[in-house]
């Protein structure tokens, strides 16, 4: 996976910060973006292979700053949600925004490696079961 980008969408530094030492430490680029304004700029700056997303956010939610990617970015990136609050309804609502996963807070290491690996090499920005 070495040179390929993430962007992690977090509002929370620690969380973020312990996602960026555990996945640079997999040999990925990434870029860190704190609200929607700066995670869209980014995804149109960065192009990133994958990005990794927080479901609530006091600047604009993780359902909002996909639409945005959809609507202002000239390309889509697999989107991996995060969340320490969803519920079953959030769920369902990323896989139809077309998420490629939807996981829970904490995030075991590996498992989000494994996600990022198949999202990168699936190529595709459709959901996947």
């Amino acid at each position: 996976m070495a040179g390929r980008k993430v962007l992690i969408v977090e509002d929370d530094t620690q969380v973020s910060q312990a996602l960026s030492i555990r996945l640079r430490a997999a040999g990925l680029e990434v870029i860190t973006a704190r609200d929607a304004y700066q995670a869209i700029q980014e995804e149109r700056h960065h192009r990133p292979d994958v990005v990794v997303l927080d479901v609530r956010m006091p600047a604009g939610n993780g359902f909002k700053i996909h639409e945005g990617f959809k609507r202002f970015c000239d390309f889509c990136a697999p989107v991996i949600y995060i969340t320490g609050q969803g519920d079953e309804e959030d769920e369902r609502r990323a896989k139809a925004l077309g998420a490629v996963a939807f996981l829970r807070k904490p995030v075991e290491s590996t498992t989000l490696l494994d996600i990022i690996q198949q999202a990168i090499g699936s190529d595709a920005c459709s959901s996947v079961d």
